[in-house]
């Protein structure tokens, strides 16, 4: 019977060796899509910054308008009240691009394709830049209505037609993000869901592949004691039984040095 109980205790250590081994597969997986869900929350911040630079556009395009308005009509006086509101909203869409390169910088060394978040953040700096000469433009603009100088119609009509495109960019450059945003997840997913099904398939072989190896050791060490294991086990039985009694015939002798052999392992 301890004979047995230690051939049981090694087969139960592999077990639970395996066990560990897929606990820890089963944990590997867990936090592979937890990091996913990650990266796709990580891109919120970025969709909501550009959907709010959108918004701020829309709204300076509105003040603008107004801008020219007051300038047919000549009223310097007016046109100082909107100064404040485009100056806010410049200084708020400035603050959501410098989230925007900030979030995205933090994007792109977790990404599925760091090349796509690279591009996407050259177009976010390029678009910057240009919103920035527009920006700087229309203040001025927006001053020198407020004074004396004398503004020709078709620099406000140009002026007006650039902060249509800029708006326009902006739109683009949003959709673009919430796009590229489904596509990284997208591509995370499928890199995650694959490298779990290898590790799957990975605890199964070894799980296998370790009772398989455990079952040989067992056989092995029976076969050490010199018989077949269904042999040795009985007469392990015998042994805890106390039998150690000498048979006469051939056969006999061997089963006695069998049991002698055991009785000194126990």
């Amino acid at each position: 019977m301890k004979f047995r109980t230690k051939i049981w205790s090694l087969v139960g250590f592999f077990i639970l060796l395996l066990l560990a081994f897929a606990g820890t597969t089963i944990f590997n997986a867990a936090k592979i899509s937890e990091g996913v869900e990650s990266f796709a929350d990580g891109y919120l911040p970025v969709e909501s910054a550009a959907n709010d630079v959108r918004i701020a556009s829309l709204e300076q395009a509105v003040i603008m308008e107004r801008a020219i308005a007051l300038q047919a009509e000549e009223d310097r006086s007016a046109a100082r009240g909107i100064e404040t509101d485009f100056v806010q909203l410049d200084e708020r869409i400035d603050r959501r691009f410098s989230e925007i390169d900030q979030q995205l910088e933090v994007l792109r060394d977790s990404a599925a394709e760091p090349e796509e978040v690279d591009l996407l953040r050259r177009q976010e700096q390029e678009l910057h830049q240009a919103y920035r000469r527009f920006a700087e433009s229309a203040r001025q603009y927006i001053r020198d209505i407020q004074g004396e100088t004398e503004i020709e119609i078709a620099a406000a009509v140009a002026l007006n037609e650039e902060s249509d495109l800029i708006g326009r960019n902006l739109r683009d450059f949003a959709a673009t993000v919430e796009e590229m945003a489904g596509t990284q997840v997208e591509a995370m997913r499928e890199i995650a869901l694959a490298l779990g099904g290898f590790l799957l398939t990975l605890t199964v072989i070894g799980i296998a592949g370790g009772l398989l190896v455990a079952g040989f050791l067992v056989r092995a060490l029976l076969r050490q004691l010199g018989g077949e294991p269904e042999e040795v086990t009985a007469i392990a039985g015998r042994v805890a039984q106390g039998d150690l009694t000498v048979s006469a015939d051939e056969e006999g002798k061997k089963k006695e040095k069998k049991r002698g052999l055991l009785a000194a392992m126990m």
